[in-house]
């Protein structure tokens, strides 16, 4: 969160954390945090001068097994020391101008924690020599410290000795369980890392130490604590748990989920939230079998009740920067709006923003809102004029809104004698009244709220009764009680006292003005607001009044005379890798021509580095019918960079993509991802939100036919592979709104496009056929505007603009000097085009998608036709890899380099079925490489030939296998390498492949995957594939002098694609394909047994029983492998770089305590160790 960002208006304290303390006494940064934020944080006292800045010393990090863990007890220990730290932290608050000092040490005279017993006393004797010193510099500076709910930690504190010389307490009523209790008494249950009975229990140990609730502050927890669950069908409190959860995807940390994370899990998958009532707190089960536990507006509510009940002074909050992009859990704490400014309005001439007829009669009667973000606002600053920003401003006759609350420059309005007890604003059906009345002798603005008739009218709430609210008002009437309130006496009030009746059924506010005039802007252009706020707008004769263009072409001319700078562009780059068709034996229930299962994989790959500029603004009334009386709206949307995508199909197979959708073209949603979301709450409940956004999808479609003029969407028998490379450059197209009419199409730099060398196609049926492979990237900005509390949203318009890119693959058979080959011709291009959902909303044409750009190109100089080649071969389709060396397309040579698949740490995809170690807690399975390795994906034999050959060159020769382990002490030879090269490799009628002689080891081969056994072919990535055979040859999957000069990130996705040969290998699928080929091979050797049996060679020549050597031989492969792998890792665990820098640290934690555990094979007892 910068620190724009830090909601500044609705806090009275804002503690910086953290600070650390060197060996001579000073106060430094913490690791990983800049100096600057101590002197940048002060910036943000201009939105709010009444607020406290504090430096938080400490946390629970600080006192870690580390160097810094012995600070706070050698700084408390002698005099001296506690005297050269306090006068260098006087002098640090003097030099930042910060308001006091927290100290949150995590804890003292705790052995666990670095503590020693002497601890407890001497850190009350510095508090007490601490205040002195303040006291005689004559600074009023606030001085707290942090205190555990927990006993085990609490009984340490001398609370007695601490808390005369301190402003308050800030009491950690959070985490008080967690993962941590599956190694103490508690044991490991599923609790409620906040628990109102375990606070209460807590805050008794206070009591006894006669501390008195108004020197305590209730710490909230914006976050939960999560567990993975031993039994999915166990989800209640004080089920057991295996583990920490899943990390989220900003928090990255297993067991931790921000209060954003898990409104994200609530609103993507619907989880419902159930009510810990003893607790007072709610907890959520996601995932397979994650739990956690958090609060939410209704138990911070009862939180909040409880602290007022028991006299506690105030409330602490865990950590603004974890709240979700509304902040909605510091309104739920607050029962305050974001961003709300209701002051005069300075920023810029209100005649900048509205026509004559809709300007506000004084800068007074208007509500807005702002936040920036970026550029100076990154240092505290909330600058529109040099930051992006996102901006609402109302304006309403006073009849429509009417102040209650007190501000300077206004009539006085009637004043509260009381306020109802317990007011829910947010339930619209419950009438409350109160008693008001006058004491100022300007009546009639004592009772502005009766200007127009009362009932219905929006009164924005006093400070004393339903604070940074907007009512409804329903009467005003004589009080039967006339007594003014002891306190008042003597007062001489100029009114009868009346009773005020109210609710806040927003639905029902009155609206009998139209003059609810409305400006909104959003922006990512330093620029903007200078350009487009803080200028004069154009004067039209044929225009009511003036306003920045009478038409769009002027706006847009506006936009681009005002060459806004990019500076602060919202960043799109990823790594995408995404199957669009994947077929195995057991997915894929179509029979071929031969009667075989097919298999064959259809992906789209690549780099997505964009960067997108934004601009909006819109006028308009708006009306008691919600409907809006538009003066104008126009916007932009501005990408530049490239898209650099490969889209690849190989394989055998009859293809058919209605299987998986029952639709043929097929469509798949891959990335989605919202850029940054600004919200804005404005009095009144009005709320509007900005939230740029883009989106990835698929789509592929085939046709049984490769007829151009009437292509049959339908099976497509496929054999081949095919690949080819797309960069568009994004640069040229800004799309602006409203859409432009017509079709016509802008000029278009063309896209840089290539196909591989390695790109074949083995047969054709008569009528050919097409397969397309499409990514199609949208760029949006989604604009949601609710002018009322409780009143449906007459607004939520979407500006996207998108590029769809197209490659699509024709082939037939040849003809005339062709004949008897196979042809294929490319078509491949790239569609811009721009869109507005909703856009009738403020007056442009709804739904319409305008075609901006076009690049089609197609093939010249890439190989178009092939030699049909023979439907039995074995080896033909091997490894293939489908990103290769390039061939132009259209005679234009592309970028020679292929792109680069940079190694992206715990942010994975997960294009394939089985899972890999991974970078963290995350998803698995990605197909991302690192220096330029290329992705690599072709069909494979799930069982190595080589393990056939070492079978007979080592088992039977000399009774080992290379690096056996354990090592065999005394191996025995069973049949010499003389007798297999006499017996087994020569060609013999005895033995025969597709009705040709061939020797008995072809056989063999022919057990693997092939034309003739396609349920034994997968498709996998080159590098862990070729891990995989060097394991089963009882090699290292990395040689350890490589792996030593790895970096951090490939050292991991080194463990990571270890680890996927062996969960590929443990996939349902592939392991009944490997033990196919392993039965397939046992029966061939028994049938070698027989015919050795009735065909003798001459002299006493024997062999052993080869199907027994086969399944002993097989066990010690199988166990040798995994005991190799187990100690590969532990090499790698041990030499791992980033031990102690996160995210490193938790990934390998994570792969240590729970990946290791997944190196081993299915129904292999041995294996399992």
């Amino acid at each position: 969160m910068p620190l724009s960002e830090i909601p500044v208006e609705m806090l009275t304290h804002l503690n910086v954390a953290f600070g650390y303390i060197t060996d001579d006494f000073k106060v430094t940064n913490m690791d990983g945090v800049s100096a600057d934020l101590f002197h940048n944080v002060g910036n943000v006292k201009a939105r709010n001068p009444d607020l406290k800045i504090m430096i938080a010393i400490g946390g629970w990090t600080f006192s870690d097994p580390g160097p810094w863990q012995n600070k706070f007890p050698t700084m408390v220990a002698t005099a001296a020391s506690r005297s050269t730290f306090i006068q260098n932290l006087l002098g640090f608050l003097q030099e930042y101008g910060y308001d006091g000092v927290d100290f949150d040490w995590e804890y003292p005279a705790a052995d666990d924690r670095g503590g020693s017993p002497a601890d407890s006393i001497k850190y009350g004797i510095f508090l007490k020599e601490l205040r002195a010193a303040i006291d005689a510099s004559g600074h009023k500076y606030l001085v707290t410290f942090t205190a555990p709910s927990s006993y085990w930690y609490l009984r340490h504190f001398r609370l007695d000795l601490m808390e005369p010389y301190v402003d308050w307490i800030n009491l950690m009523s959070y985490d008080i369980h967690g993962v941590w209790d599956g190694s103490n008494p508690i044991g490991n249950h599923v609790l409620s890392h906040t628990n109102l009975t375990e606070i209460d229990l807590a805050l008794d140990l206070f009591w006894r130490a006669k501390v008195k609730p108004s020197s305590i502050v209730l710490g909230l927890g914006f976050y939960g604590r999560s567990f993975t669950l031993s039994d999915n069908n166990c989800w209640k409190p004080g089920c057991l748990f295996s583990g920490p959860g899943a990390a989220g995807r900003c928090t990255n940390t297993p067991g931790i989920l921000s209060y954003r994370e898990i409104q994200e899990l609530i609103y993507q998958t619907g989880a419902t939230a159930y009510t810990d009532k003893a607790a007072a707190a709610k907890y959520i089960v996601y995932g397979n079998n994650s739990w956690i536990s958090f609060d939410d507006q209704e138990t911070f509510k009862a939180k909040i009740d409880y602290a007022n009940k028991v006299g506690l002074s105030g409330l602490m909050i865990w950590a603004i920067d974890l709240d979700d992009g509304d902040l909605s859990a510091l309104s739920a704490v607050t029962g305050r709006n974001v961003g709300q400014h209701n002051g005069k309005f300075t920023l810029t001439d209100l005649k900048n923003l509205f026509p004559s007829e809709m300007l506000p009669s004084s800068p007074d009667d208007v509500v807005y809102a702002l936040t920036t973000f970026s550029g100076q606002s990154d240092t505290g600053y909330s600058n529109p004029r040099e930051s992006g920003f996102g901006f609402m401003l109302m304006s309403g006759e006073k009849h429509v809104v009417s102040r209650l609350r007190r501000r300077e420059g206004d009539p006085e309005p009637f004043t509260f004698l009381d306020c109802p007890e317990n007011i829910d604003s947010d339930d619209g059906d419950i009438t409350y009244t109160a008693r008001v009345v006058c004491l100022s002798d300007d009546i009639e603005g004592c009772f502005q709220v009766m200007i127009g008739g009362i009932e219905g009218t929006a009164v924005e709430m006093p400070d004393n009764c339903a604070p940074n609210t907007i009512a409804r008002a329903l009467s005003l009437t004589p009080s039967k009680d006339q007594a003014l309130p002891e306190d008042m006496h003597g007062t001489d009030p100029t009114s009868l006292i009346f009773d005020f009746s109210f609710d806040f059924n927003m639905l029902r506010v009155r609206q009998d003005s139209e003059q609810t005039s409305v400006r909104i802007d959003f922006s990512t252009s330093p620029d903007y607001w200078v350009n487009i706020l803080d200028t004069p707008g154009i004067q039209s004769r044929d225009l009511e009044g003036r306003f920045f263009a009478p038409t769009a072409a002027q706006w847009e001319s506006r936009f681009v005379e005002g060459n806004f700078r990019r500076k602060y562009a919202f960043s799109i780059k990823e790594t995408v890798s995404t199957p669009l068709f994947w077929n195995t034996a057991k997915e894929c229930d179509f029979q071929g021509d031969g009667g075989f299962i097919e298999g064959v994989a259809a992906y789209v790959a690549g780099d997505i580095d964009v960067k997108v500029d934004y601009g909006f603004s819109a006028v308009y009334r708006y009306k008691k019918d919600d409907s809006l009386d538009l003066y104008q709206a126009s916007g932009y949307i501005d990408p530049k960079g490239k898209i650099d995508m490969s889209y690849g199909v190989g394989g055998v197979a009859d293809i058919d993509v209605t299987k998986g959708t029952g639709s043929n073209p097929a469509f798949a949603d891959g990335v989605s991802k919202r850029i940054d979301k600004q919200s804005l709450t404005l009095y009144g409940g009005a709320k509007i939100t900005f939230a740029p956004y883009y989106a990835l999808e698929y789509a592929m479609a085939t046709y049984n036919s490769s007829d151009a003029s009437a292509p049959n969407n339908g099976v497509a028998a496929f054999d081949g592979l095919l690949t080819s490379r797309v960069v568009t450059d994004v640069a040229n197209f800004t799309a602006y709104y409203p859409p432009k009419d017509g079709d016509e199409l802008e000029t278009k730099k063309l896209n840089d496009v290539s196909v591989q060398d390695h790109n074949i196609i083995y047969t054709s049926t008569e009528a050919g056929g097409k397969i397309g492979l499409e990514s199609i990237l949208s760029i949006g900005l989604n604009i949601t505007v609710n002018h009322y509390k409780n009143k449906p949203a007459p607004v939520n318009v979407e500006l996207e603009l998108g590029y769809t890119t197209l490659a699509m693959y024709t082939w037939r058979p040849g003809d005339g000097a062709d004949e008897g080959k196979t042809c294929i011709d490319y078509d491949i291009g790239t569609l811009g085009w721009q869109s507005a959902s909703n856009g009738n909303r403020f007056g442009w044409k709804d739904g319409a998608v305008r075609e901006a750009q076009s690049d089609e190109q197609t093939s010249a100089a890439a190989p178009k036709c092939f030699a049909d080649l023979d439907p039995n071969g074995e080896e033909k389709r091997a490894n293939l890899p489908l990103v290769e060396t390039t061939k132009a397309l259209a005679a234009r040579q592309g970028d020679p380099e292929m792109p680069g698949w940079d190694y992206k740490p715990f942010e994975f995809p997960s294009p394939l079925k089985y899972v890999g170690f991974v970078g963290g807690n995350g998803p698995a399975g990605d197909i991302v490489n690192f220096n330029n390795g290329g992705l690599f994906k072709g069909t494979e034999h799930v069982f190595e030939a080589q393990i056939i050959a070492d079978f007979f060159s080592n088992w039977l020769d000399s009774g080992k296998i290379t690096n056996q382990r354990p090592i065999p002490s005394n191996p025995s030879p069973k049949m010499p390498c003389a007798l297999s090269e006499r017996y087994v490799w020569p060609s013999s009628n005895d033995w025969k492949v597709a009705g040709k002689a061939e020797g008995f080891f072809k056989v063999l081969l022919g057990e693997l995957g092939s034309i003739r056994h396609l349920d034994r072919l997968t498709v996998f990535l080159a590098r862990p594939n070729r891990m995989k055979g060097a394991m089963f040859e009882g090699n290292k999957a990395v040689a350890e002098a490589t792996y030593l000069i790895m970096s951090a990130d490939e050292q991991l996705s080194a463990v990571k694609e270890m680890g996927m040969a062996f969960t590929y290998l443990n996939e349902a699928d592939v392991w009944d394909a490997f033990c196919a080929t392993y039965e397939g091979i046992y029966d061939r050797l028994g049938e070698y047994n027989t015919w050795w049996a009735n065909n003798p060679p001459a002299g006493p020549i024997s062999i052993p029983d080869l199907q027994k050597e086969w399944k002993d031989y097989m066990k010690v492969v199988m166990d040798s492998m995994v005991t190799r792998a187990k100690a590969d890792f532990d090499f790698m665990f041990l030499n791992r770089k980033g031990v102690n820098q996160d995210p490193y640290k938790s990934a390998w934690t994570y792969n240590r305590l729970f990946n290791r555990g997944l190196i081993r094979v299915w129904n292999n007892a041995g294996n399992s160790a």
